[in-house]
């Protein structure tokens, strides 16, 4: 795919005023649902594949989706994290980035069409001239509080699920707008605000100020500009939002492809394995018939459900994400023997997709059933059952789990994944292999009870902090039935989810013993727990909010907890200190 970028067609953040061209050299990733590749951009807006590495057309009534990005990255664009401080030019202007996504066939216009993926939000803050004068306003701290990681799904950014808002600063402008003593800039994830407590202003003299949108008010899209204006004073923050703001500065950028036609086998797969190398033909309308031999293969996780045999709608379960250098094994088996040239086959997750030796389909192939598995194991020798029902049995049966679960790679090496048997898809010379593999262990899942400390001022208000201060359970172990005589136990922590994970064999009828703050808690895990399933255990309450104001006198304990120092009789076990 030969490419053209307008010229003067794109808003760049690379500083605080936007320019609108191309300096020339700039990188784009390009991504076609199969392939990745790299295009340089001149000054005059042509485009060209770096290495001479371009894409390439399946067939000229192929249509195709086509994902691009700038900046440029070596792996696939599936998120994004803004600056939560942008005081820094550099910060505020490495939070944008550039992105299109569209459907387009070879003989279509063939033009993508480039929006900012974040939410640009100006804000002027000033005083009401009555309670607050302009001289109150001097070294004025404004806050935004928001989620700062993004995920890119079908060519939308999104916040990210499960993550929890930050403390954000915003840039300062020089040059305030008129009639304003501050205007500030920052760039967003794309979210709702609605309901929560969105920005905050603090005055030197200690006054506090917070802005929480009604409902419907805090949906901010991106690639759009919302502009605040802040009135501070009595009874609290005048805030309009000037409705005509909406989108960004400058034109949506158009890349455009020349009339040059190349054709090249390329199917819209997210995670996918090509067999085969496809050739090219400049000319010709029809795709050569060897290309039309490649096998695509797809390969999904069915994720881990409740071992309960009911629970909660958004308990959606845990699904493994392969990263980079992970490898699945490949068997094809016909009648009652497995092919000597695809018996164990290794491929390679290099990011965004699979690579392995190329194969071609041909008669041989005919009738063949297939089998995956994860992690791959170079020796597979009788591990495998020709003639049960579960090809796999003997692996699963012999597969042994380690006592050391904490390292992400090795916990993730340990959990077994298979399929059922597969049959090749054909449809007009294009053949497809789709696997879905199932977890061959049983999952327990451990939350320990934490404490987040929301301080206030004797008033009551919220004390303004950079992060929130979580008290987290400390000489966090398990044991396997006994904790004096049984097996240590290291399990992955799941920081995100504040999750301790333990992959079991489904045959265990072993009890675990957790062990935390000098407290221990007994995980019923007598009855076999079925493969593929998880029990999630949450101890004491779990995840809780306390607010708590803070002063001189309190107590600090060793587990990071906080009691206040008007307690008749605080607890003198591990306090390591007090308030002053």
């Amino acid at each position: 795919m030969e490419l053209m970028a307008e010229k003067s067609a794109i808003t760049f953040t690379r500083s605080i005023g936007e320019k609108t061209e191309w300096d020339g050299g700039e990188s784009v990733s390009l991504y076609d649902g199969f392939s990745q590749k790299l295009y340089e951009v001149s000054q005059s807006g042509e485009m060209s594949a770096k290495n001479n590495d371009p894409l390439y057309w399946y067939t000229t009534t192929e249509e195709e989706t086509l994902f691009a990005w700038y900046p440029s990255s070596e792996t696939l664009l599936t998120e994004w994290t803004v600056a939560s401080d942008q005081t820094i030019e550099e910060s505020y202007k490495n939070s944008d980035f550039l992105y299109a996504y569209e459907k387009m066939k070879f003989r279509s216009e063939r033009k993508l069409k480039f929006h900012h993926g974040t939410v640009k939000l100006i804000i002027n803050v000033k005083g009401d001239g009555d309670t607050v004068l302009e001289e109150d306003l001097k070294d004025i701290v404004f806050t935004v509080s928001a989620v700062t990681k993004g995920s890119m799904a079908e060519g939308k950014l999104q916040s990210a699920a499960g993550v929890e808002a930050t403390v954000m600063k915003p840039y300062l402008l020089e040059n305030a707008r008129e009639g304003y003593a501050y205007s500030f800039q920052l760039l967003m994830i794309p979210q709702d605000m609605s309901g929560k407590l969105f920005f905050k202003v603090a005055l030197k003299d200690g006054r506090n100020f917070g802005h929480t949108p009604g409902n419907g008010e805090g949906i901010l899209e991106g690639g759009h500009q919302y502009t605040y204006n802040v009135g501070v004073g009595k009874p609290g923050l005048k805030v309009t939002i000037e409705k005509d703001s909406v989108s960004w500065d400058g034109d949506d950028e158009e890349v455009e492809g020349t009339d040059r036609e190349y054709k090249l086998i390329q199917v819209a797969l997210l995670a996918i394995l090509l067999f085969g190398w496809a050739g090219c033909s400049q000319n010709e309308e029809e795709v050569p018939g060897n290309v039309r031999n490649g096998i695509v293969l797809n390969v999904t996780d069915t994720g881990i459900i409740s071992n309960e045999p009911s629970t909660r709608t958004e308990d959606t379960g845990f699904v493994t994400t392969f990263t980079q250098g992970d490898q699945i094994g490949l068997f094809a088996v016909k009648g009652d023997a497995i092919l000597d040239e695809i018996n164990n086959m290794p491929f390679t997750f290099n990011g965004s997709s699979w690579s392995g030796k190329p194969i071609l389909y041909d008669d041989r192939l005919a009738g063949v059933t297939f089998y995956a598995y994860y992690p791959y194991q170079p020796e597979m020798t009788g591990k495998t059952d020709l003639i049960g029902d579960d090809f796999f049995a003997p692996l699963a049966a012999g597969w042994e789990l380690t006592t050391e679960q904490s390292d992400q790679k090795a916990y993730a090496k340990q959990d077994l994944m298979t399929s059922n048997a597969t049959a090749l898809i054909g449809e007009n010379g294009n053949y497809s292999l789709s696997f879905q593999l199932t977890h061959r262990m049983s999952l327990v899942v451990v939350k320990l009870p934490s404490t987040r400390y929301i301080f206030t001022d004797a008033e009551g208000v919220a004390i303004p902090e950079e992060t929130p201060y979580v008290a987290m359970p400390v000489d966090v172990a398990f044991y396997l039935d006994n904790v004096e005589e049984g097996t240590k136990i290291s399990p992955y922590y799941d920081a995100k989810k504040d999750e301790y994970r333990l992959l079991r064999k489904p045959s265990s009828e072993n009890q675990i013993i957790g062990h935390y703050n000098d407290k221990q808690c007994t995980l019923d895990t007598a009855e076999k727990m079925k493969e593929g399933k998880y029990k999630r255990f949450v101890v004491d309450g779990g995840y809780k909010e306390v607010t708590h104001h803070l002063q001189v006198g309190d107590y600090y304990y060793a587990d990071g907890s906080v009691v206040s120092g008007n307690e008749a009789e605080p607890a003198k076990d591990n306090c390591i200190g007090i308030v002053c």
